[in-house]
């Protein structure tokens, strides 16, 4: 499930059209010229991003929960009621709910104490197969570390801050928190426009439309499906991992 949840979302990002004989649903063609100001967050983000490092304050709830501000996703937009998929799920509504960092019925998962190097791999490795452990491994770390060594026009850029903020704004979106993590990082380094991109991809991927591609940066368009790569792979490992926690909890209470 987490698999198809992973490239149905990484189709939508990306503006995929469906198959020709599915019935005919049009990918918004609405569009629009890069916003003002997408020049000037791309070199802001260049500037830090040469500089190497940013604030190494640690985390705190009040930086994880307002990394998150400005991204409430429109809860009266629905689902397409001809969307393709219908027919799987049945009569059953599962919308997206924000998470709620100060819920009395779950709680913060610390990525510390629910890794997939610590307990996925192993969880995985001892209750399917090596090979699939091996496979999902080979897929996390490629899709992370691959990088041209560009922003836009400028080459020799170092992107590893860049990748790993919208990593973690994956993870803070499903309430996986890094302690050893600054989450205005995450602030410093997407722009308001790419976040929202970067949730709806998350959340609601059926929602994307042209004009959200327009991300807030100067991206071509291989940077673009790098970002909806890295969104896709770190939902899947986040889904698999809340799947591998429960199951878990389940076989201590035995």
């Amino acid at each position: 499930m987490s698999t198809y949840r992973a490239l149905s979302g990484f189709g939508w990002a990306v503006g995929l059209v469906h198959e020709i004989d599915f019935p005919k649903e049009e990918f918004s063609n609405s569009s629009e010229l890069e916003p003002e100001d997408a020049k000037i967050h791309t070199d802001s983000l260049l500037e830090k991003l040469k500089g190497g490092k940013l604030n190494d304050q640690k985390c705190n709830l009040n930086n994880f929960a307002a990394s998150e501000g400005g991204c409430k996703l429109d809860q009266s937009e629905k689902k397409p009621s001809s969307c393709i998929t219908d027919k799987y799920v049945g009569n059953y509504n599962m919308e997206h709910t924000d998470f709620d960092i100060h819920s009395k019925t779950y709680s913060i998962l610390h990525v510390e104490q629910y890794s997939w190097s610590q307990q996925g791999y192993e969880f995985t490795k001892r209750y399917f197969s090596e090979r699939m452990a091996s496979l999902f491994d080979e897929e996390i770390n490629h899709i992370y570390s691959l990088t041209y060594n560009k922003l836009g026009k400028d080459r020799g850029v170092d992107t590893r801050l860049f990748r790993r903020a919208v990593w973690v704004y994956i993870h803070r979106i499903q309430g996986f928190l890094h302690d050893d993590y600054n989450y205005d990082c995450i602030n410093e380094m997407l722009p308001i426009r790419l976040k929202m991109y970067i949730k709806k991809l998350t959340c609601k991927p059926y929602l994307i439309e042209a004009q959200d591609l327009n991300v807030g940066l100067h991206l071509s368009p291989s940077e673009k499906a790098h970002i909806a790569l890295l969104a896709s792979c770190s939902r899947k490992l986040i889904e698999t991992l809340y799947g591998i926690v429960a199951i878990l909890k389940y076989l201590k209470k035995k």
